[in-house]
């Protein structure tokens, strides 16, 4: 079952990309998208990402077969399927405004001609009906998005002077590694550049605000709500992304003086993406679990007694796999203003579990019980470091 979602994503890319583009794009994108590493190993996993990335796709598909159709049922599916977006994650909200976005940019009459499909309806009413639905959405996950604020601690970290922080963002958003984000985000502007040479500004202004536009609302929605990012958050943009590269390598004869050379380019970058996504698709597959598995294994045999662990951010994750973390879990506020922390190694004794799903906050907390505890590394895993803090 976990595959199930990853796999109708593709038939919906493909509806996606004949609609706004070609046949041709539309398979090429297709086929890329199978291959593509993110994709692959979240469609593995029992997490929602599978499921909020077909989501955001039906919402997409959804929406434009309401634009052009004069039946009330598109935007009552569309709703609906707005509605578990929102109730699937967070950023669901994200992809409402990239909709919004895109539905401004048809207001112009210039991209608006542009659109492989009439719009049913004038303008206006269009917009007012989306708003009406995507209201109805957000409406109905109002309650829960109100528990979850009055959960949530502002705390400004600095996320956006995290070191490398976007040259991270352009070497995971592959899923490949910088050689696979040198193939793919240049095809995507190539693709882009196309469409609005080609005068495509609908196709273009998609292509934008599904992709592009995402990101800063992301990184600051993390910074506000002091979350670390993981690129895990953008895979819902990505459909988009792997409909441009398809759309630029489509081009790439055309800059070219000869067809047959050009051919000949495309053909090997086709190959060579395919061969970068294979081969980051094996070196991945399973290692995520296996880290996973193997922290857990290292606690179970280290941990004894009433020995306790902090495990800042991933302490209910983690006890999914070392289920007597439920009982030796140890906050790390109350291990920082606790007055009970003392050196005596012949008493129980507390395990730090630092990992890079900490906070900007926690990672310099942790930095600071190192230092002043004096922890000693027991085991390494990708991701995860477990520290011996000593006794209690």
């Amino acid at each position: 079952m976990r595959p199930l979602f990853g796999s109708l994503s593709l038939p919906v890319l493909y509806w996606m990309g004949k609609r706004f583009f070609s046949t041709q794009v539309a398979l090429l994108g297709m086929l890329l998208f199978a291959l593509y590493p993110l994709h692959h190993q979240y469609s593995q996993e029992g997490r929602n990402y599978s499921l909020f990335c077909f989501l955001s796709l039906s919402c997409y598909y959804l929406l434009c077969r309401a634009l052009g159709s004069r039946r009330a049922g598109w935007w009552i599916l569309y709703t609906l399927a707005a509605t578990l977006l929102l109730y699937t994650n967070y950023f669901g909200g994200v992809l409402l405004i990239s909709q919004a976005a895109f539905l401004i940019s048809l207001k112009s009459e210039t991209v608006r001609r542009s659109l492989k499909f009439p719009l049913y309806r004038p303008w206006m009413p269009t917009f007012l009906l989306f708003l009406l639905c995507a209201g109805v959405a957000a409406v109905s996950f109002l309650p829960w998005l109100l528990t979850t604020l009055h959960r949530t601690v502002w705390d400004s970290p600095d996320i956006f002077l995290e070191a490398g922080l976007f040259l991270r963002i352009f070497k995971e958003v592959s899923g490949g590694g910088y050689p696979l984000s040198l193939l793919l985000l240049p095809l995507f502007g190539l693709g882009v550049h196309q469409l609005l040479r080609r005068q495509h500004w609908a196709a273009a202004a998609l292509l934008l605000v599904w992709f592009v536009l995402p990101l800063p609302i992301i990184l600051f929605l993390d910074w506000s709500r002091q979350y670390f990012f993981p690129i895990r958050q953008l895979l819902f943009t990505t459909p988009a992304l792997f409909l441009g590269v398809a759309m630029g390598i489509e081009r790439l004869p055309g800059l070219f003086e000869t067809e047959g050379r050009g051919q000949k380019v495309r053909m090997t970058i086709l190959i060579l993406i395919m061969v970068l996504s294979l081969g980051s698709i094996h070196r991945h597959a399973g290692r995520e679990h296996a880290d996973w598995k193997g922290l857990a294994e290292g606690l179970k045999t280290t941990v004894r007694g009433d020995d306790r662990v902090v495990a800042p951010n991933i302490d209910n994750v983690l006890s999914y796999r070392y289920l007597e973390m439920g009982e030796r879990n140890l906050p790390i506020q109350q291990l920082v203003d606790g007055d009970e922390f003392l050196p005596t190694p012949q008493r129980q004794r507390i395990y730090l579990v630092a990992s890079i799903y900490m906070t900007a906050n926690q990672k310099e907390t942790v930095k600071q019980l190192l230092a002043t505890h004096d922890g000693r590394p027991v085991h390494q895993f990708k991701g995860f470091q477990v520290y011996d803090l000593g006794g209690r």
